[in-house]
C-alpha cells in the first residue's frame, strides 16, 4: 500500500469517527452532513471532520470551553423523538411539551426545543424540566442573557438540577456575558461535594483569570492527587483532565 492510499484510508477513518461522534453527542444535524459532504483530496484532510473536531473537542466557537465542561450526553433515537412529538400534540399538557422540549434539546434541535419549552411553560410556569431545556437551548443559540434568566430560576428551585449541570450551564451564561466572578461562584457551588475533574479544571481556570492563582493551583493539584481514586471505568474520561492539570501546574512553576 502506498503512502497516499494509506492517507486516504486514515482520512476516511477520521471522517467516520467524527460522524459517529456527532450522532453520539446529539449534533447530527447539521454536522453529520457537513462532515460527510465536505470533501478531502490528496493530502488535504477532510475539512468538515476537522471543523467538527475543533468544535466538539477543542472548544472553538463556544463560550466557556466546550472541552472544559463535559456535559452528559443524552442518547435519543428518532423514534423516541417522534413518539414524544405525537404525545405533545395529542395530550397538549405541560408535562408532555416539557418532555418533548427535553428530548429536542438533547438531540441538539435547540430552536425547536425553545418553542416546545415555551409551550410547556405557558401551561405551567413551574415546569422545571422545560425551563432547564429552555435555558440550555437559549445558551446554545447564542442568547446568554435570556439563558441566564431561565437557568437562575431553575437553580433557585433546585441547585443540583440535572446532577448540577443547570448550575454549570449558568456559569457558562455568566461567562458569556463577561461576568467571570459570578461564573466562578456557580462553579464553586457545583464543585461542593463533587470531584468531577472538568468542573475543578474550569473552576481553576476562572480563579486564575480572577488573579486567585493559589486557589487555582489547589484545584489543579486536587485533580492530580485524586486521579488514583477514579474508578477503572471512568479513567479514560478523566485522564485528559489530569494531563491538562499537570501542564497548568508546570506552567505555574
Amino acid at each position: 500500500m502506498d503512502v497516499q492510499t494509506l492517507a486516504w484510508w486514515l482520512f476516511w477513518g477520521f471522517k467516520l469517527w467524527m460522524m459517529i461522534e456527532s450522532w453520539r453527542r446529539g449534533h447530527s444535524m447539521p454536522w453529520f452532513w457537513i462532515i460527510l459532504f465536505l470533501p478531502h483530496w490528496g493530502w488535504v484532510p477532510p475539512l468538515g471532520a476537522v471543523a467538527y473536531f475543533l468544535y466538539a473537542f477543542i472548544g472553538v466557537g463556544g463560550g466557556m470551553s466546550r472541552a472544559g465542561l463535559a456535559f452528559r450526553q443524552i442518547k435519543i433515537s428518532a423514534q423516541e423523538l417522534d413518539r414524544a412529538s405525537g404525545d405533545a400534540q395529542r395530550l397538549d399538557t405541560a408535562a408532555a411539551w416539557s418532555d418533548y422540549a427535553h428530548l429536542l434539546w438533547g438531540r441538539g434541535k435547540h430552536r425547536d426545543a425553545i418553542e416546545a419549552a415555551e409551550k410547556a411553560l405557558a401551561k405551567d410556569d413551574d415546569e422545571l424540566q422545560a425551563r432547564h431545556a429552555l435555558g440550555r437551548s437559549l445558551l446554545a443559540t447564542g442568547r446568554p442573557e435570556e439563558a441566564r434568566e431561565a437557568l437562575e430560576r431553575v437553580v433557585a428551585v433546585d441547585e443540583q438540577h440535572d446532577y448540577g449541570e443547570a448550575l454549570m450551564a449558568l456559569a457558562q451564561a455568566h461567562e458569556a456575558q463577561g461576568d467571570t466572578e459570578r461564573a466562578e461562584s456557580c462553579l464553586a457551588r457545583a464543585a461542593v461535594g463533587s470531584s468531577r475533574p472538568d468542573v475543578l479544571f474550569e473552576l481553576a481556570r476562572l480563579r486564575k483569570l480572577l488573579g486567585r492563582v493559589d486557589e487555582a493551583r489547589e484545584c489543579w493539584q486536587r485533580i492530580v492527587d485524586e486521579a488514583h481514586l477514579t474508578p477503572d471505568f471512568a479513567r479514560a474520561r478523566s485522564a485528559p483532565w489530569v494531563r491538562r492539570a499537570e501542564r497548568e501546574l508546570r506552567a505555574l512553576g
